[in-house]
């Protein structure tokens, strides 16, 4: 009992350790918040949640140079979790990466092809990267295997529009 007991505890004290971060990142006090999230990080090696919470943190700060290795560790923390595939291919983004952003939600799509998120980012990538024909040919085939989604009607609105098909941009819009 004193064996699980010692076990059991760094796993209490990183949930803790979160939750107080959270509750500094609510009072703006961020450096406070990230030394709470380091520390959780480091309390458990294997929970996801301090590394996204760190991660989102810098990200929605614009500190993306930061916010990238936190990304990576979301990722390999859990990689069956698409959010953090997501937040890592947007933060290559961020870096004008595009092409290691594509990559990253081309690994993403072949993990979770039925997440409209992982779907919609990587076609607003294709979309960045010019490749326009790519991502109406993602957005299209999805649409017609799981139904509308007004999100990816309004991304195939523009990328239809990028080809100069505003017949076909103008009937996605409307959707």
């Amino acid at each position: 009992m004193l064996l699980l007991a010692l076990l059991l505890a760094p796993l209490a004290q990183a949930g803790s350790l979160l939750e107080q971060g959270r509750s500094a990142e609510a009072a703006e006090n961020y450096q406070r918040a990230i030394e709470l999230y380091r520390q959780a990080l480091a309390a458990d090696s294997s929970d996801p949640e301090p590394a996204q919470a760190l991660a989102e943190l810098f990200t929605t700060k614009g500190l993306h140079d930061l916010a990238l290795p936190v990304w990576q560790e979301v990722v390999r923390r859990a990689p069956g979790v698409a959010s953090g595939w997501v937040g890592l291919a947007q933060t290559w983004s961020y870096l004008d990466d595009n092409r290691q952003s594509v990559k990253t939600l081309e690994t993403a799509r072949q993990r979770f092809p039925e997440d409209p998120d992982v779907t919609q980012t990587l076609a607003w990538m294709l979309f960045k990267t010019e490749n326009f024909r790519r991502g109406i040919d993602l957005v299209e085939a999805w649409v017609k295997a799981h139904g509308a989604d007004r999100n990816l009607e309004m991304t195939l609105g523009t990328l239809y529009s990028s080809v100069l098909d505003y017949d076909l941009s103008r009937i996605h819009y409307l959707k």
